[in-house]
């Protein structure tokens, strides 16, 4: 599962969305 960050980086808590590849 990939994961997108909407708000680029992976700091804390951030929105993210799950897709399926």
């Amino acid at each position: 599962m990939k994961y997108v960050y909407e708000n680029g980086d992976q700091a804390a808590t951030p929105k993210v969305q799950k897709l399926d590849f």
